[in-house]
């Protein structure tokens, strides 16, 4: 019950069907897709239940390109580990683990039901370069989530991207990455990808009950 809960929390980052005028660009980003992806879910609902590769689907095309994918591994490993990664490993390693992210949402879209999003507050840092959109989940229980959306825009590409997702006061993306501190690099590159690996297995047991 809990790992379902987290699917539904993650899942919110692109389910939030608000209004988009007169908002911040951050959350009026936000805020488009996720209503592209309600539509998307209530037109092919039987599709979606019986093709588990069709939510994979909809999760590349529509939400993937909001994610910073080309700097998620310089985020989620020390800075001291990722220099002791060729280029050729570097990009297995963020390849890796956005297959592991793409797999995480495709799951969560099968359970979404509904739930009911309200957007606070967008807030800015000093050089308006890092935006926080602050959200609240409702669930069809009254169970509430808040959820803070961490963006940024840089020079190194168009628009904002996200770099992470807080729920209730847990940053996810930094989650995995004191996680990833425990992987000891000396021992293999092939020790971190392992670790990914078990822990989409881990995932795919936990929903399929194999």
């Amino acid at each position: 019950m809990k790992l379902l809960k987290t699917w539904l929390v993650l899942v919110s980052f692109f389910l939030m069907g608000s209004a988009v005028a007169d908002v911040p660009e951050p959350q009026r980003l936000l805020q488009e897709i996720a209503n592209r992806m309600v539509l998307i879910l209530k037109d092919n609902k039987e599709q979606l239940a019986k093709d588990p590769n069709y939510a994979s689907q909809i999760v590349r095309e529509n939400l993937l390109p909001l994610i910073d994918t080309d700097g998620i591994g310089k985020r989620l490993l020390k800075r001291s580990q990722w220099a002791q990664l060729s280029e050729e490993q570097q990009v297995r390693f963020n390849n890796a683990f956005i297959e592991h992210l793409i797999q995480t949402y495709a799951q969560g879209l099968a359970h979404y039901d509904d739930h009911q999003f309200v957007f606070e507050q967008t807030r800015f840092s000093r050089t308006g370069k890092t935006a926080w959109v602050y959200s609240e989940l409702v669930a069809k229980d009254y169970e509430k989530f808040d959820i803070i959306y961490t963006l940024k825009t840089s020079d190194e590409y168009q628009g904002w991207k996200v770099i992470d997702i807080a729920v209730n006061g847990i940053k996810i993306l930094q989650n995995y990455r004191e996680q990833l501190k425990t992987v000891d690099l000396t021992e293999g590159f092939d020790a971190l990808l392992a670790k990914i690996e078990a822990e989409q297995t881990n995932l795919n047991r936990s929903t399929t009950g194999k």
